[in-house]
C-alpha cells in the first residue's frame, strides 16, 4: 500500500515535470522566433537605410552633373535592395548620362517588360531611340510616356513628355506628325504658361505653320507683354504671313528690346519698305497711290539696268522688252502727273513693275532692299500681279 501510494506521487511528479519541460521549451521557442524575427526585421531595415543612403548620394551626384559617381553609388543601393525599381531606373538614368547607353537600354527593357504602362520608364527609352535617331521607335516610346501612368505631376509630365516628342520631330524634318502633335499640345497649354506658348509658337513656327505660330505668340504676349521671344516670334510668324502691319508692330517691340539681331532688324526694314511703298494699300490718297506707282516703276526700271549690266551675256530679250515698255508707259501717262489724272492705269503700270521684277529675280538673284519690298508687294497682290499688262 505504501509502496503503491509512493508510486503514484512519483508518477504525478513525473509527469508535471514533462509540462513543465514542454512549456518552457514552446516559451523558448517563441522568444527565440519573435527574436528572430526582430533581428532579422532589423537587419532589413538596416540594409533599406544603407541602400537609401547610396540612393540619396547618387541623386546628389546626378544633380551634380557626376554621372559616374552616381551610376556607382546607385549600383552599390542595389547591392542591398537589388529588386528595388525605383533604384534600377535611376541606375539606368545615370548610365545614359554617363555614355552607356546600351547598358541604361538593358535596364529600361526590363522594367518596361515588368511595367509596360510606366510613364517614366517609356520616356527614359524614347530620349534613347530620340538620341540614335530612331523616329519610329522614339514616337513609340513617347507615346508610352504621353498615355501613359505617373507617380506625380501626371499632367505636367505628359505634357512636357509631349513637348518633347514635338521638339524631336521638328528637329528631324517631320512636319507634318510634329504639326499634329503641337496641335494636341497648344490645346493643354494653361492660358497663364506664357513661356510654354511661347515655345509651342516657335515650333509652329519651325514646323512652317506660321498661323498657329502667331497665335500662340499672340497668347503669350497677353500674359507677359514684354516677352521678348515672344514678340520676335510674333514679328517673324506675321511676316512670313505678309502681314507686315502687324509684323511691323511686333518686330519695332523686339528690335527695341534686342538691337544686335540683324535678321530682326532687316525684316522691320522690309516691313516698312512694303507699308510706305505699296500703292494698294487701304485708305490711299489718289495722289499718294499715284506717287508710289511711279516710283516703284523707276526702282524697277533701275534693277533691270543694274541687272543687264551684270550679265552682259545672258538673254535678256525679256527683260529687254519689259524695260521699252516700262519707257514708253513713262513717257506717257505711268509718270505721277499722269498716274494721278488715270489712277485706273496703276493696276496695268503695276504689273509691268512686277514683271520686271520677276524677271530680274529670274536672271540676276533674289532682291534687296526697295527691290525686295516690291516683290512682296507683288505676292501681296497676285490678282493684280498675274492679270494681262495695259498699254
Amino acid at each position: 500500500m505504501a509502496y503503491l501510494q509512493k508510486k503514484r506521487l512519483h508518477g504525478v511528479s513525473a509527469g508535471f515535470s514533462r509540462q513543465a519541460v514542454l512549456l518552457f521549451c514552446t516559451v523558448l521557442l517563441i522568444a527565440l522566433s519573435t527574436a528572430t524575427g526582430f533581428l532579422t526585421r532589423a537587419f532589413h531595415l538596416k540594409q533599406q537605410a544603407i541602400a537609401e543612403n547610396w540612393f540619396q548620394l547618387g541623386n546628389s551626384s546626378l544633380a551634380a552633373g557626376h554621372a559616374r559617381d552616381a551610376r556607382d553609388d546607385y549600383r552599390n543601393a542595389l547591392i542591398f535592395e537589388p529588386q528595388n525599381t525605383t533604384y534600377q531606373l535611376h541606375l539606368a538614368q545615370a548610365l545614359t548620362a554617363f555614355g552607356q547607353p546600351d547598358q541604361s537600354r538593358a535596364y529600361l527593357l526590363n522594367l518596361l517588360t515588368e511595367f509596360p504602362g510606366d510613364g517614366e520608364v517609356n520616356l527614359e527609352l524614347a530620349r534613347l531611340a530620340a538620341h540614335d535617331g530612331a523616329v519610329t521607335a522614339a514616337i513609340h516610346y513617347y507615346h508610352g510616356a504621353i498615355y501613359g501612368a505617373w507617380d506625380s505631376n501626371p499632367v505636367e509630365s505628359r505634357r512636357g513628355a509631349r513637348l518633347e516628342l514635338c521638339q524631336f520631330l521638328v528637329n528631324h524634318g517631320e512636319y507634318v506628325q510634329a504639326e499634329a502633335e503641337l496641335i494636341s499640345l497648344a490645346a493643354g497649354i494653361p492660358e497663364d504658361a506664357s513661356a510654354l506658348q511661347a515655345t509651342a509658337g516657335d515650333l509652329f513656327l519651325r514646323a512652317g505653320d506660321a498661323n498657329r505660330a502667331l497665335n500662340e505668340f499672340q497668347l503669350s504676349l497677353k500674359v507677359s507683354p514684354g516677352n521678348e521671344g515672344a514678340l520676335a516670334g510674333a514679328g517673324r510668324a506675321a511676316y512670313r504671313l505678309n502681314d507686315f502691319k502687324q509684323a511691323a508692330y511686333y518686330l519695332e517691340r523686339a528690335h527695341a528690346a534686342n538691337s544686335n539681331d540683324p535678321e530682326m532688324a532687316q525684316m522691320l526694314d522690309t516691313s516698312r519698305a512694303v507699308l510706305a511703298a505699296d500703292p494698294f494699300a487701304e485708305s490711299l490718297p489718289e495722289a499718294e497711290r499715284a506717287r508710289r506707282a511711279a516710283k516703284a516703276l523707276t526702282a524697277a526700271l533701275s534693277r533691270a539696268d543694274k541687272c543687264m549690266a551684270s550679265a552682259p551675256n545672258a538673254d535678256g530679250s525679256s527683260l529687254q522688252a519689259l524695260m521699252e515698255r516700262a519707257k514708253a508707259g513713262q513717257r506717257g501717262i505711268w509718270n505721277e502727273n499722269g498716274l494721278h489724272l488715270h489712277p485706273e492705269q496703276i493696276p496695268a503700270e503695276m504689273r509691268v513693275v512686277f514683271d520686271i521684277e520677276t524677271q530680274c529675280d529670274s536672271e540676276c538673284g533674289k532682291p534687296e532692299g526697295e527691290d525686295l519690298a516690291l516683290s512682296l508687294i507683288r505676292d501681296l497682290h497676285k490678282d493684280i500681279a498675274s492679270g494681262a499688262p495695259g498699254i
